[in-house]
């Protein structure tokens, strides 16, 4: 029987692809419930709140560029003070079945809020090679490349309300479309290709991702 081994590269490539880029806000569960929340305006905030639909505790609450304390938490209403400029990202993840977020919205400097969507669904990806992975060919011969078939999923997907998605779009940069949570695509050229997956919620939010991937020129046959 023919096996085939793609490179180890290229399987580094794609595991560093499958989250989604910053969005405004994004939700997706782990070990735990995660909500990162992303400035993409052009103004330095003072703070973020958010309202849970009921009482929670963080096990944690961090930034990337951003540096805010929680100043009180009530009635499942965080609120945290300090500077959050453009591009900061701040991120709070608690426990997996606890209350879902109501609402969000960023502090100006001034006091006012600015409101946050945080009904979009986030659209996160996963894509499979044939399993057996090497680096280099050992025990095997090298061929060029001949047509391989690769997996793509919207594994980590999610809505933060809790409902399941309600469609799954595929588009590579070849031009081919799919739809659905799992499929799967043949490659007859080697190269460098793009994927975007977008996905629905029941109520027509929308959220898409994008990943760069290589099909190699050779293969390991053993």
């Amino acid at each position: 029987m023919v096996k085939r081994v793609v490179s180890l590269s290229m399987v580094f490539c794609v595991l560093a692809a499958v989250i989604s880029s910053a969005a405004p806000f994004q939700f997706f569960e782990t070990g735990w419930c995660v909500a990162l929340f992303h400035n993409a305006a052009t103004e330095t905030y003072g703070g973020l709140r958010v309202k849970f639909s009921g009482a929670v505790e963080p096990l944690q609450a961090f930034g990337i560029g951003a540096n805010l304390v929680l100043e009180s938490n009530e009635g499942g209403v965080l609120v945290f003070k300090g500077p959050v400029p453009t591009f900061a990202t701040w991120e709070i993840d608690w426990p997996l079945g606890g209350p879902r977020i109501v609402e969000a919205a960023w502090i100006r400097l001034d006091g006012t809020d600015v409101a946050i969507n945080t009904h979009a669904p986030t659209a996160r990806m996963a894509v499979q090679f044939p399993p057996e992975v090497s680096p280099g060919c050992p025990g095997g011969t090298v061929v060029p490349f001949f047509p391989i078939d690769v997996g793509f999923l919207g594994l980590g997907s999610s809505d933060p309300e809790g409902q399941p998605l309600a469609r799954y779009a595929w588009t590579w940069s070849d031009g081919v479309g799919a739809e659905g949570y799992q499929v799967e695509r043949r490659f007859d050229m080697p190269g460098f290709y793009s994927v975007t997956l977008t996905v629905w919620d029941v109520e027509g939010y929308f959220d898409s991702v994008s990943m760069d991937f290589l099909i190699p020129d050779q293969l390991c046959v053993r």
